[in-house]
């Protein structure tokens, strides 16, 4: 659902700017960038490209002043957290719900500046919108199927061993190559974990029919009120499977990261402070090109 409208990619640029180096992108680049990914979705004229650069800016205002000192503040908690030598999965849980605050916040945010953009296309640009946005997902459907022709094929555990793969990928680029033992500990909570792809297809897939039918009454008294659902609750549109599948893979994820941190050696938890402490001195540079102070 994140990637399913104009002004969520403002959402989603902002939080990979977030996680990268403000020497390569940051605050003063997001409005280019946004306006960009914008143009991928549907064609605005340069009356609306005004509207969105408009609210593009007020919203990494806000972001910066709300939003980023809260980062600046998990990050040092999380510094601290990788001094110990155990952690409990409780405190894990409680960071993972902190961050669904504040996305809730940014949910929130968004819905304003999206009805005064979205009320300002025409059938032909809304058109454009969801045809775009079905190729996206049809995208993801074709992979879906071929990770269905892989296990057809015989190769039962594919989707695992992917999920697998890109874990160990993304431990190797933050805290260094994984040893053996470590490994063996990621391949069991792929194996373990209960694998969600198409159901977070169809999730995706109903969102994205109600918001179609949303954009048909944009112009009625109640549309603010319709899409304000949409944003603030697109977990309605999950199944009970999937609500199922997602509480026993995240307390399998909980799990692992426990392991993890105590398996880590010197060098991994050194490599790792240290990517946590330039992301917080990234974070202070970004917040100053908006004329934010700690």
């Amino acid at each position: 659902m994140r990637s399913l409208s104009i002004l969520l990619i403002c959402c989603l640029t902002m939080l990979m700017i977030s996680s990268c180096s403000s020497r390569q992108l940051g605050y003063r680049y997001a409005e280019t960038l946004i306006s960009w990914q914008a143009g991928n979705y549907v064609s605005l004229t340069d009356q609306q490209d005004a509207i969105l650069r408009e609210e593009t800016d007020k919203f990494l205002q806000w972001h910066a002043e709300t939003q980023m000192p809260n980062y600046h503040q998990l990050l040092n908690d999380i510094y601290r957290l990788l001094q110990t030598p155990e952690i409990e999965p409780e405190a894990i849980a409680g960071y993972s719900d902190e961050m669904l605050v504040y996305w809730q916040e940014i949910r929130a945010q968004l819905i304003a500046p999206s009805i005064r953009l979205l009320q300002s296309l025409d059938d032909e640009q809304v058109s454009e919108l969801l045809a775009n946005m079905q190729n996206r997902l049809d995208e993801q459907h074709e992979r879906l199927q071929n990770a269905e022709a892989e296990i057809a094929e015989g190769n039962d555990m594919y989707p695992q061993q992917r999920r697998a793969s890109r874990f160990i990928d993304s431990f190797r680029n933050y805290g260094g190559r994984p040893n053996n033992t470590q490994e063996e500990k990621i391949n069991d909570w792929s194996m373990q974990a209960p694998i969600v792809n198409r159901q977070w297809y169809a999730y995706q897939q109903d969102w994205h029919n109600a918001f179609a039918s949303a954009l048909e009454q944009r112009n009625s008294n109640d549309f603010a009120e319709i899409l304000a659902d949409l944003f603030m609750n697109p977990e309605q549109f999950r199944s009970a499977e999937m609500n199922e599948k997602l509480a026993i893979s995240n307390e399998k994820s909980l799990l692992l990261m426990v392991k993890l941190h105590e398996s880590l050696t010197n060098r991994q938890r050194t490599r790792l402070t240290r990517q946590v402490d330039r992301l917080r001195r990234d974070f202070r540079g970004m917040m100053e090109q908006r004329n934010v102070e700690l």
